[in-house]
C-alpha cells in the first residue's frame, strides 16, 4: 500500500505502530470536519514539519485508495500486515473474504425484512477495525442507508 510506503521513512526512525497509530489519529481528525481540531494540533506537536509533510503525504495516497475502495479496511490490513497486533497485543483480524461469507450468511433475506421495513438494525459487539460492518454495506449496496450499525 502506497500510504504505508510512505510513512516507512518515519518508522525507520520511531516505533512503526506509534506512527500508524498517529497517522490514524490525524486521519480520524482531518477528517472530522474540524470538530477535532485541538486533537489534530495536539497530535501533530509530536511530530516536526518534515515528519507531518510525510503525514499528509500519506494521508492524500490513502483518501484516494480509500474512496476508490470504500469497502475495504486498508488500515487493519497494514495494522496485521506489519505484525504490530499479534506482536505486541494478541490481536488477529478476520480475513476479509470471511466478512463477506459471514454478512452474507447473517443478512441472508435481508431483502423481503427491507421490503416490510423502513430500516433494520445490527449489532456488532466486538467491532475491531469495522470489517464486518463495512462488508455487511457492501453486501446491502444502494440500501445500506437502511441499516442501523451499532458497533462496540
Amino acid at each position: 500500500m502506497e500510504f504505508m510506503r510512505q510513512l516507512k521513512p518515519l518508522i525507520n526512525y520511531h516505533r512503526g505502530r506509534d506512527v500508524f497509530s498517529s497517522f490514524c489519529r490525524l486521519t480520524a481528525c482531518a477528517l472530522s470536519d474540524g470538530s477535532r481540531e485541538s486533537d489534530y494540533l495536539e497530535e501533530a506537536k509530536r511530530w516536526n514539519e518534515k515528519e507531518m509533510t510525510v503525514m499528509r503525504t500519506a494521508f492524500e495516497s490513502f483518501m484516494k485508495k480509500a474512496d476508490a475502495h470504500p469497502f475495504h479496511d486498508y488500515l487493519g490490513h497494514a495494522w496485521m500486515t506489519n505484525d504490530w497486533g499479534i506482536k505486541e497485543t494478541g490481536e488477529f483480524y478476520t480475513p476479509q473474504e470471511v466478512c463477506k461469507l459471514m454478512a452474507g450468511m447473517t443478512f441472508a433475506g435481508v431483502e423481503s425484512a427491507l421490503a416490510s421495513r423502513k430500516y433494520i438494525t445490527a449489532f456488532e459487539g466486538s467491532a475491531g477495525s469495522g470489517r464486518m460492518i463495512l462488508a455487511a454495506g457492501e453486501l446491502f449496496g444502494d440500501q445500506r442507508h437502511r441499516c442501523l450499525f451499532t458497533a462496540i
